[in-house]
């Protein structure tokens, strides 16, 4: 029932947070390429045999002749399972792009709602706008 008192409240914000990640989405897309971090750990190549690298993580043997799990693959299980539905729906190497576009709003949104959550007990006058500043810089 907390969504719809959400809904109810002003929905301006939101939709420019949403508004700004698409446009930071649209801008940053390159598209035959695919986007890559520093781990240059990419599970969405093939999702299925890293989900159970993940899932056995203590023993990594294809990593040259087997090693000890110590670099923190068994952490990524999370962003594993989310992006197991997008491997199915999307070419492969648009996966990390819309998750990252994706992440890159829920995370827009979620900074505005704490923003705003922070300000309303400070009781500050323009918690809305403030927080909708904040967001964006996020």
């Amino acid at each position: 029932m907390r969504i719809f008192s959400v809904l109810k409240q002003n929905i301006w914000p939101i939709v420019g947070i949403l508004i700004l990640t698409l446009i930071v989405g649209i801008l940053n897309y390159k598209s035959g390429t695919i986007l890559t971090g520093g781990d240059n750990l990419h599970p969405e190549f093939n999702p299925e045999v890293n989900l159970k690298r993940t899932i056995f993580t203590t023993w990594q043997e294809y990593q040259g002749v087997g090693l000890l799990g110590g670099m923190g693959h068994g952490a990524d299980l999370a962003r594993q399972t989310v992006l197991y539905p997008f491997h199915k729906l999307l070419p492969v190497n648009e996966v990390r792009y819309w998750y990252t576009i994706l992440t890159l709003g829920v995370g827009g949104i979620g900074a505005y709602f704490f923003i705003k959550k922070i300000l309303r007990s400070l009781n500050h006058q323009a918690h809305e706008l403030v927080s909708f500043v904040g967001a964006s810089f996020y």
